[in-house]
């Protein structure tokens, strides 16, 4: 394996963005001084670290890393308990054999900042918050695997899901069979045999255990980021939000008037031609409680106090905030738009919003691979900004004059006709979306070809593919390798130069 890290000539950041105005106009006017801000920052540790509960998570936890990573998690967490450290936070919702590629790059932006406000004087720590207590298994499986010598593969279960035969249950409590195709063997047969990560090992200890989704995400992702001081916090893990007591009690009595604060501002942001990420039907499940493997809306019962609450998307991210109190928090253009939404209730609870700072954008490459065709086949899968911002304007102008439409001629009340046209506007947006997809694989299929796993099936590498299996089959290089990319897009960013960056490979025969 070539050990090349380079940025991507020509290919800014806002490439992947895949024409997201506000994420644009974020790094060119605030991403780098909120990065040089992380260092200044007041450094906290929530009221996660401290608590009792923690201290059945530390025991789990540690048991799960190797034996030189226990003296490190021990030292981190005394000092996070003495107030002496920091926390860097990412995160990203589990999915078919662990997720998206991007999950890898949130986290190794993650460690590299870690480290270098580590090396600035700032004791800091990386993060990881798995958003396993989802339940959005359509989007979790809507993912492909590369797998010599077959190539791609999906989950077993991603049709059935598509149709809605799926279970219902939230991600973690899902057993590993759920999970990977049919034959069930994925490091077998010599799939991963190179694996000094030992992916594999945590694989096949989960199965023989009996062991739930969120129990191996978590192995895996320490085996991983060996050596690099992660910590692994379980979005479903119930003994966190009985920690959370405070804050679900404060929320609970205002939910009314928070949800009115976050819909206010999705109007504000689509009127000024962005869009509002949290839906009003979402608005309105800002909390739910655990009824069996799967959760239930809360109504207007008392919130419970054993843990068995859970945020919806509304007030994920300020328990977040609450409870661990981070340095910075690693994004990407979705979660900038979704945030930017949620900023009334930061002031109206009074939680300080952590300076955010973008996450690596890369790609996995042969070296061999003609640049210039990869630009011409990301140019058609990203459809170009030009074309996203057309997409996002025609359906914004279209809802605005179907919901006036809907009051003039029907005499329809406001909020009746804004959740009408909002509908509405959501299966244009599929329609129109799957127009563009199918014209792109058809633009794509009539060209040079290049390795499937590049796009796979015509998708941006590190929103379609897999990482478990990426990691297994390229190793701790390769690990390493994206680390440095990592490391370079922050030094990059420092100096206002945020971009897409390349980690160029010698294609081994396990690719």
């Amino acid at each position: 394996m070539t050990d090349l890290t380079k940025p991507r000539a020509g290919a800014p950041l806002t490439g992947a963005a895949r024409g997201n105005v506000l994420y644009r106009d974020w790094l060119d006017n605030e991403a780098t001084v909120a990065l040089a801000s992380t260092v200044t920052k007041e450094s906290g540790t929530g009221e996660w670290f401290g608590s009792d509960e923690a201290r059945s998570w530390a025991s789990e936890h540690r048991q799960d890393l190797p034996g030189e990573g226990r003296a490190r998690f021990d030292h981190d967490l005394a000092a996070l308990h003495r107030g002496d450290a920091s926390v860097v936070v990412t995160g990203q919702q589990p999915g078919f054999l662990g997720g998206p590629l991007l999950t890898i790059h949130k986290i190794a932006t993650a460690v590299a900042l870690a480290d270098r406000l580590s090396a600035a004087g700032k004791p800091t720590i990386p993060v990881f918050w798995s958003g396993d207590d989802d339940d959005d298994l359509v989007e979790a499986l809507d993912l492909w695997a590369w797998r010599p010598p077959r190539g791609l593969v999906r989950s077993r279960d991603w049709l059935k899901t598509r149709v809605g035969d799926g279970p219902r249950r939230r991600l973690g409590t899902l057993g590993p069979e759920a999970w990977f195709d049919a034959e069930g063997d994925w490091f077998g047969g010599g799939a991963g045999a190179d694996d000094d990560l030992e992916l594999g090992r945590q694989w096949q200890r989960t199965l023989t255990a009996g062991d739930d989704w969120r129990t191996l995400v978590r192995r895996c992702l320490l085996a991983a980021f060996r050596g690099c001081g992660l910590m692994v916090v379980s979005g479903d893990d119930s003994r966190l939000h009985a920690a959370a007591g405070g804050f679900y009690a404060e929320v609970s009595a205002r939910r009314t008037e928070l949800a009115e604060l976050v819909h206010a501002q999705g109007r504000r942001l689509e009127a000024e031609g962005g869009h509002a990420q949290i839906s009003d039907r979402s608005l309105s499940r800002s909390l739910y409680v655990l009824d069996g493997d799967m959760r239930r809306p809360l109504g207007k019962e008392t919130v419970p106090v054993d843990g068995s609450v859970r945020p919806g998307i509304m007030l994920r991210s300020l328990l977040q905030d609450r409870m661990l109190a981070p340095r910075a928090v690693v994004v990407g253009p979705g979660e900038l738009a979704y945030l930017s939404q949620l900023e009334p209730l930061y002031r109206a609870l009074g939680i300080v919003r952590s300076p955010l700072v973008p996450r690596l954008a890369a790609w996995l490459l042969p070296r061999s691979m003609d640049r210039e065709l990869l630009d011409a086949h990301h140019r058609i899968t990203s459809a170009g900004a030009g074309v996203d911002e057309a997409v996002a304007s025609w359906l914004h102008d279209n809802s605005t004059s179907l919901e006036v439409l809907l009051q003039r001629e029907l005499d329809l009340p406001a909020d009746r006709a804004r959740y009408l046209a909002g509908r509405r506007r959501s299966r244009s947006e599929r329609g129109v979306r799957s127009l563009i997809r199918g014209e792109q694989a058809r633009i794509r299929t009539a060209g040079p070809r290049e390795p499937e796993w590049v796009f796979p099936a015509g998708r941006r590498q590190e929103r379609g593919l897999a990482w478990i299996p990426v990691l297994a089959l390229g190793g701790r290089r390769l690990r390493d390798l994206v680390l440095r990319a990592a490391d370079a897009h922050l030094e990059a960013g420092a100096c206002g130069d945020w971009r897409e960056w390349e980690c160029e490979i010698d294609e081994p025969h396990v690719f």
